[in-house]
This record gives C-alpha cells, sequence and structure tokens, in this order.
C-alpha cells in the first residue's frame, strides 16, 4: 500500500484518501484492498497523464468517477472520484491529516466521509447495508465528533431520515 500512497503524492495533484482506509485512519477498520481517493475535477487529466505514464490504465471512466489498473498488478486497484470546486473547497478546509502506511496524507473529515457514503447510497439503494455499516463504525468510533443536529440535516438533505433512525437505534 506504501508504494501506490508515495506514487500518488509524486503526482503532486493533491487528494483525500476516502473508502475504507479512510474508514480506518478514523479508527473504523473495515478490510479493503482497493485505494479510494478524491479530487478536484480539474485535476484529472493531469493524474491521469501522470497514472498512464508510470504502468496504470484507465479501465472505466464515467463522468464522477476512474479506475485505474497497474499493468503489472502490483499495485492495488485504484478508484478516483472527482468533484467541481466547490465541493473539493469545502472538503479540503475541513479535512484531516493521518497516516496511511506511514505516509501522511488527508483524510476527509468524518461529516464528509458520511455524506460520500449518503451519496453513494442514494446513487444506488444496494449498497445501504454495506455503506450503513461503514457510517454506524465510524460513528461508533468517533462518539461526539458530529453533533446530533448535524447528522440529522445531513441525513435529511440525502432523503434518508429512515437510514438515520436505524443508525440512531443501532448506536
Amino acid at each position: 500500500m506504501r508504494e501506490i500512497v508515495d506514487l500518488l503524492i509524486r503526482s503532486n495533484v493533491p487528494m483525500l484518501i476516502i473508502g475504507g482506509h479512510a474508514l480506518g485512519m478514523h479508527g473504523a477498520q473495515r478490510d479493503t484492498i482497493d485505494i479510494d481517493c478524491l479530487i478536484v475535477a480539474s485535476q484529472r487529466e493531469k493524474l491521469n497523464a501522470f497514472l498512464k505514464s508510470r504502468g496504470f490504465e484507465e479501465s472505466a471512466r464515467h463522468q464522477s468517477f476512474s479506475r485505474y489498473r497497474h499493468d503489472s498488478l502490483i499495485y492495488p486497484l485504484l478508484d478516483v472520484m472527482h468533484v467541481d470546486e466547490k465541493t473539493w473547497d469545502k472538503m479540503w478546509s475541513k479535512s484531516v491529516m493521518k497516516s496511511l502506511d506511514g505516509v501522511p496524507v488527508r483524510a476527509p473529515a468524518i461529516e464528509h466521509l458520511i455524506a460520500l457514503k449518503l451519496h453513494a447510497i442514494r446513487q444506488n439503494p444496494l449498497r445501504e447495508g454495506q455503506d450503513g455499516e461503514d457510517i454506524a463504525r465510524l460513528l461508533r468510533a468517533n462518539p461526539g465528533a458530529v453533533v446530533p443536529e448535524d447528522l440529522e440535516a445531513l441525513f435529511e438533505s440525502y432523503e434518508l431520515l429512515d437510514l438515520f433512525a436505524r443508525l440512531q437505534k443501532g448506536l
């Protein structure tokens, strides 16, 4: 894992580590074999060119997402989410320094990790089980990190108050 994190840092593209590794950096362990990161959309082509020059192939591309595989398979899958400037600025300003395999990296604030999970659930309701459990792990590992009223408002903004109520009962 350290090798790909070092490589991503060498790209000089500001990024946040998201997904399972970000959960782990916030004390909510979940097994994962890929690495997920988030960048501002305007940096997409710069990162793409850098990764291609290092033997990665873009194996999937969507409006807000790219997946990369290395031709030698020595690196894990790399999923890159792209967001607009406004979203990036909000997430970057509240991001925190963490360590991933001994390498300092930035991770989103807990409230933003939860928002990413809620966004994924809205895009694909079948993700509710896994992503809902990830949210529950984050909240259990970080009691009080998000004010209850703010948490409820976040769930409401994604029209997932029913999930909020179920999580409240389980915490």
